[in-house]
C-alpha cells in the first residue's frame, strides 16, 4: 500500500487465497480529520448462486370444515448444492427438514382459510434469503335441510279434517331407501307410508279426528341415518304445526216475543236467531229448536222464557237470552150498568167444559208441599153442579178459581165430585204452623230470598219510587237479602235437579198485595241467577208511604213450594206541580175514540200527572187512583163514553174517551195439524177451517186458490212455515184472524 503526499490518496493491493464459498470484504479508511469511510465487496469463490424456491404447493388446496382433513405443504429449492448450508427453512414459523438440501414438507389441518408462507435464508449471507406463499381454502358446505308443509295449517275442533302433509330435502345422501315416520303431540295414531325417497320429496293425506282439541306438532324423522355429503352422520327431523281453532262462542242475534203482552188464553210468537250455534234449547216446554225460527206459546200467566244456545263443541260454552211474555191479569173492572153481558159472552170467558173433572192447586195436579202460611189457588174446569168435600165443604155451579190461606201445618185434601161426571182431588202439605188439618208433617222446603232493583244491576231488599212516575222493576233471586251469605235455594240447600228439571221461579208480576198472585214464571232455571227477571215498567199510584209486596216463591218438580219472599217499596211524593193535572186516558192504548166488534173485551188505562185524586163518570164511576187500568166487556152495538176528572193542588182537569161497539165479523179460524213434517209421508197437508158471524165476505192470504165463503175449509201444503190470515168484512168494518202452520 503506498501514499501519495501530493493529493493525500492511498493506494494498494493484496492477494488472498480462499476456498470455494462466498466471502464479503470490507475496506475502512480514516482521514486526517479523524473521519472514517468504508466499502464492502462480496467475493464468490467457485461460482455459487443465490437461493431460489422453484415450487411451494398444498395438497389438497380445499378441504371441508370440521372433517380434520390433512394438508401437505411441499417446498423445493433450485440450484441444490450439498456444499451450501441453507440455514433456516420454515413454513409459518414451523421448521422444515430438507432432503438433500432440496426437498421438504409438513402436514397441517386448518379449520379456516389460511395463507401459508415458506421462508429460507442461506447461512452465507451474501446469497441472501427467499420466500413463497400458498393459500389453503376451507370449504363449509350448505347445511342439509328437510322441510315440511301442512295444508291447511289451521283446522276447526270438533270436525274431522283431512290435511295434506308434504316434505322436501336437499344436500343429502341416503344410505338406505326406506320411509319416513312422524310423531305428533298430542299423539295421532297413524303412519305415513312415503315409499321411495331418493328424491326426498313427496306428500301424504292425513286425517285429524274431530276429537283433537289442542294444536298439533308433527315431527318427521327418517328411519335411516342421513349423511351430509361425506361428513359426519346425523339424524334430521323437522316439525310442522297444525293450529286447532275453536269456533266462536254462540251469539244470540235476537230473541223476542210478538206481541210482548197478551191476554189470558191468547198466543204470542217467540222469534229468535242465533249465530255460531249447534242447537238451541228454549225452556217452558218449547224444547230443542233450530238456530233460527219461531214458536207459538200460550202461557196462562206472565212467563219468562230462557233461550240457551250451545256451541259446536262444549269448550266454547253457551249463551243465554231471556224474553218475557206478559199476560194481562184476568181481573175485570166494574161493568157499567148499561153494558149487558149476555150468557153467551159469559160462557165464552169461562174454560170450555170437558168430559172429566179437573181440579188443580196453583195450576198443578199436586201434591204440593208449602210452608205456613200457604197461599193457594184452587181452580176447576166444569160449568156444572159439583160438590166439594174433604178440606172444603162447598157447592160449585160453574168453573172458577178460589183463593185460600192455610195458616196451620198439616195435610189438606180437596175433593170435587160432579154427579154423572166423576171426581178429582188435590193434596197440599203445609209445614211450619201450629197443628191442624188431617195430620202433622215436618219436611224441608225450598227457600226464596227476593231482592228488587230499578236498574237490573243494584239489588236490595227495598227501593224508593216516586208516585205517578213510571219505573222499571227487576226481581232477583240470586242476591243475599239478609246478610247470611245465602241466596234462594232448594230443599237441600243448593240448586239441584228438582229446580233445574221441572222446577220454576214464580213472580208476582203485577205486585198485587192481598194476597200476592204469582202470574209470572221462569221454568227450569239452571241457577238462582236464571231467576232474575224484569217484570216491566210499573207506576205506583199509592199515597206516599212504605208498602210490602210478596214477589217470589220457588216451586220444585216434586211439588214442594217455598216461602213467599217479600220486598219493600217506599213511595215518595212527586215534586210540587207546576200546573193543573194532565190526564192520559186511553182504550186499548188508543186515545180519543175506538171502534171494536161485539162482543168486546177492552181495557181502559189512565195516568194523571200533577193530580192528588181522580173520579170516574159516565160509562164508569167511583174514585180512582191517579194511575191504573180497568177491563170491560160489552156485548151489543152501542157507544160508550168514559170520563175521568182529576183534582190537583193547582186546579183540576177532565178527559173522555169513546168506545164504539160494532158488530164486526167474529170468526173461528184454525189450522189442523199446526205442524207439518217434511220427512213424514202422512203430515204433508194442513186443513184451514173457519166459521164466521156478522160477515158479508171473506178472503185468505196468502191465496189458497180456493173460493172463500163465510164458512168452509181448504187444504194447504206450504213449503215453509206460513201464517194464514182470514179477513172478513161487513158494513161496520173488517176483522183479521190468523192461523199458523209450522213446517219442520
Amino acid at each position: 500500500m503506498t501514499d501519495n503526499d501530493e493529493d493525500g490518496s492511498v493506494r494498494g493491493s493484496r492477494t488472498i487465497s480462499s476456498l470455494k464459498g462466498v466471502y464479503p470484504y470490507t475496506l475502512t479508511c480514516k482521514g486526517y480529520s479523524g473521519k472514517t469511510d468504508s466499502i464492502t465487496k462480496i467475493i464468490n469463490v467457485g461460482d455459487n448462486k443465490p437461493l431460489r424456491i422453484t415450487s411451494f404447493t398444498a395438497s389438497p388446496k380445499e378441504i371441508i370444515s370440521g372433517e380434520g382433513t390433512p394438508v401437505t405443504l411441499s417446498v423445493k429449492f433450485g440450484n441444490p448444492s450439498s456444499e451450501i448450508d441453507l440455514g433456516s427453512v420454515s413454513i409459518n414459523n414451523t421448521p422444515v427438514h430438507l432432503d438433500n438440501n432440496e426437498f421438504g414438507s409438513i402436514t397441517v389441518s386448518p379449520n379456516e382459510t389460511t395463507k401459508y408462507v415458506v421462508s429460507a435464508k442461506s447461512s452465507w449471507e451474501a446469497l441472501g434469503g427467499t420466500s413463497a406463499e400458498e393459500i389453503v381454502t376451507v370449504v363449509t358446505p350448505p347445511r342439509p335441510e328437510v322441510s315440511c308443509k301442512i295444508d291447511p295449517a289451521s283446522i276447526q275442533a270438533g270436525k274431522g279434517n283431512e290435511v295434506t302433509l308434504s316434505w322436501a330435502g336437499n344436500q343429502l345422501e341416503v344410505n338406505s331407501l326406506e320411509s319416513l315416520n312422524f310423531s305428533s303431540s298430542p299423539p295421532v295414531t297413524q303412519r305415513l307410508p312415503v315409499g321411495h325417497i331418493k328424491e326426498l320429496t313427496g306428500f301424504s293425506k292425513l286425517f285429524i279426528p274431530g276429537s283433537v282439541r289442542d294444536d298439533i306438532a308433527l315431527s318427521i324423522t327418517p328411519i335411516s341415518k342421513w349423511t351430509y355429503w361425506k361428513t359426519r352422520k346425523d339424524s334430521l327431523s323437522v316439525s310442522c304445526g297444525i293450529h286447532v281453532a275453536y269456533p266462536d262462542k254462540p251469539k244470540v242475534v235476537s230473541f223476542k216475543s210478538v206481541p210482548e203482552r197478551v191476554k189470558s188464553g191468547e198466543s204470542a210468537t217467540l222469534e229468535w236467531e242465533v249465530a255460531n250455534a249447534k242447537q238451541v234449547v228454549i225452556d217452558g216446554g218449547v224444547g230443542t229448536k233450530p238456530t233460527k225460527g219461531t214458536f207459538s206459546v200460550s202461557p196462562k200467566y206472565t212467563t219468562t222464557y230462557t233461550l240457551t244456545a250451545y256451541g259446536e263443541i262444549s269448550e266454547v260454552g253457551s249463551s243465554k237470552s231471556k224474553v218475557t211474555v206478559r199476560v194481562d191479569a184476568p181481573t175485570i173492572g166494574k161493568i157499567p150498568q148499561e153494558v149487558i153481558v149476555p150468557d153467551a159472552v159469559k160462557e165464552k170467558t169461562q174454560p170450555v167444559a170437558k168430559d172429566a173433572v179437573d181440579l188443580k192447586v196453583n195450576g198443578q195436579d199436586g201434591p204440593l208441599t208449602m210452608a205456613a202460611p200457604a197461599n193457594i189457588a184452587l181452580s176447576w174446569n166444569l160449568n156444572r153442579y159439583c160438590l166439594g168435600t174433604g178440606s172444603w165443604l162447598t157447592i160449585k155451579r160453574a168453573a172458577g178459581e178460589e183463593q185460600r190461606v192455610l195458616e196451620k201445618s198439616g195435610v189438606y185434601t180437596y175433593r170435587l165430585y160432579c154427579p154423572g161426571i166423576g171426581s178429582d182431588s188435590v193434596v197440599v202439605n203445609v209445614s211450619g204452623g201450629g197443628a191442624a188439618g188431617e195430620e202433622e208433617i215436618a219436611v224441608p222446603l225450598p227457600i226464596a230470598e227476593a231482592t228488587i232493583s230499578t236498574d237490573g244491576k243494584n239489588f236490595s231488599k227495598s227501593i224508593r219510587v216516586t208516585r205517578g212516575e213510571p219505573v222499571n222493576i227487576w226481581i232477583g233471586a240470586s242476591y243475599d237479602a239478609d246478610g247470611d251469605r245465602k241466596v234462594s235455594r232448594d230443599d237441600a240447600g243448593g240448586w239441584g235437579s228438582t229446580m233445574i228439571f221441572g222446577g220454576r221461579c214464580e213472580f208476582n208480576a203485577d205486585l198485587n198485595q192481598s194476597p200476592p198472585t204469582f202470574d209470572g214464571a221462569v221454568f227450569d232455571p239452571g241457577s238462582p241467577e236464571d231467576c232474575t227477571t224484569s217484570i216491566g215498567e210499573l207506576i205506583f199510584a199509592d199515597s206516599p208511604g212504605v208498602r210490602r209486596y210478596g214477589v217470589l216463591r220457588l216451586v220444585q218438580s216434586n211439588g214442594k213450594v217455598s216461602n213467599i219472599s217479600y220486598v219493600n217499596v217506599a213511595v215518595q211524593a212527586p215534586p210540587e206541580p207546576t200546573g193543573p193535572p194532565v190526564i192520559d186516558l186511553r182504550v186499548n192504548g188508543v186515545e180519543d175514540s175506538l171502534t171494536i166488534g161485539a162482543p168486546a173485551d177492552y181495557t181502559v188505562s189512565w195516568l194523571a200527572n200533577n193530580a192528588t185524586s181522580c173520579e170516574a163518570t159516565d160509562a164508569w164511576d167511583g174514585e180512582k187512583l191517579i194511575s191504573g187500568t180497568q177491563r170491560f166487556i160489552a156485548s151489543s152495538k152501542r157507544e160508550l163514553t168514559y170520563t175521568l176528572t182529576c183534582q190537583g193542588k193547582l186546579g183540576w182537569a177532565t178527559k173522555s174517551v169513546t168506545v164504539k161497539v160494532a158488530e164486526l165479523p167474529v170468526c173461528d179460524f184454525s189450522a189442523l195439524p199446526t205442524v207439518l213434517d217434511k220427512r213424514s209421508v202422512f203430515d204433508r197437508q194442513s186443513v184451514l177451517s173457519w166459521k164466521c158471524r156478522f160477515a158479508n165476505s171473506c178472503s185468505i192470504t196468502p191465496d189458497t186458490g180456493a173460493k172463500i165463503d163465510t164458512f168452509g175449509s181448504v187444504r194447504v201444503s206450504p213449503s215453509v212455515s206460513t201464517t194464514y190470515v182470514l179477513s172478513c168484512g161487513n158494513l161496520d168494518g173488517s176483522s183479521d184472524f190468523p192461523a199458523s202452520v209450522e213446517v219442520r
